[in-house]
């Protein structure tokens, strides 16, 4: 957090969702991701809102970049943040991402 208040809210990539990251000191033992949701928005600097996180580590510099760009794209093309301001069901939210996963896989093999 003392990065974003130094930096400002250079880690919010759309309208209410984050993407916090650092250095792996070579603590990390495994790729990992994970979606945090609140409540309500929390306030960042600049006035940005945040109410969705995802939070991820990575054992090495490339192994994240892929999910990291498909969940941008998630966002972006396929209005990700409206399924999550519209439902509190995780089954939902994994469907909806399995689903972007098969259509995103579709014609690539």
């Amino acid at each position: 957090m003392s990065s974003v208040i130094k930096n400002g809210s250079y880690i919010v990539i759309d309208n209410l969702v984050a993407l916090p990251h650092a250095k792996n000191d070579n603590n990390i033992l495994q790729t990992g991701m994970g979606l945090i949701t609140f409540s309500s928005e929390i306030n960042f600097p600049e006035d940005t809102k945040v109410k969705y996180i995802l939070a991820f580590c990575s054992a090495d510099n490339n192994s994240h970049l892929n999910a990291i760009i498909q969940f941008v794209d998630l966002i972006k093309k396929y209005n990700f943040t409206n399924v999550l301001e519209n439902t509190t069901s995780k089954k939902k939210i994994v469907e909806t991402i399995k689903k972007y996963e098969f259509l995103s896989q579709l014609g690539k093999k």
